[in-house]
């Protein structure tokens, strides 16, 4: 006869037990495979930084980091880089600063033109003063020329948790 806590641990096991077997019953729905069968198609609630297309028909590539010091009062550096895979002019690069964030050094903005290979960044210093989910957008607009024949912007953006400053603990 077996004794009361070796009975509970028996149903735990087999709970747990139940509870895998529910999971691999369900995982192949939850992650379904692409129409050639290559790679799972990644959930719903993953996202993926938007990225351009890497090709040659691709007149620039593009990125923008934020970092450094995630808390109010913290700072923080945002740089977009650009290199164009072609000579293009006039380029104009921007980075938007979201509400909460002050600007304390660099330019936000350039305006110019790109030879093929040259790459150009935009570097912003910044002073966090609200917590919250912070999102930087950056805007690269291409003459008409690189496009098809229109101008063309181009956004990205990264988001960026702040949290509140630490408290101070109170003198003696």
């Amino acid at each position: 006869m077996r004794s009361g806590t070796t009975f509970a641990r028996g149903r735990v096991w087999l709970g747990l037990l139940a509870a895998v077997s529910a999971f691999a019953a369900v995982w192949p729905a939850m992650c379904p495979i692409d129409a050639l069968g290559a790679e799972p198609i990644p959930p719903p609630h993953v996202i993926k930084p938007p990225t351009l297309p890497d090709s040659d028909a691709t007149p620039i590539t593009m990125d923008l980091d934020v970092g450094g010091n995630r808390v109010v009062g913290g700072g923080i550096v945002a740089t977009l880089a650009v290199m164009a895979r072609k000579s293009l002019e006039p380029v104009q690069l921007q980075i938007v600063l979201p509400d909460g964030v002050q600007q304390t050094a660099g330019d936000a903005a350039w305006e110019g033109a790109m030879t093929a290979g040259e790459i150009r960044m935009v570097k912003v210093s910044a002073r966090l003063l609200t917590p919250g989910s912070k999102r930087f957008f950056v805007r690269v607009t291409l003459p008409p020329g690189a496009a098809g024949g229109v101008a063309k912007v181009l956004t990205m953006e990264r988001t960026l948790d702040v949290q509140p400053a630490p408290a101070e603990k109170p003198k003696k």
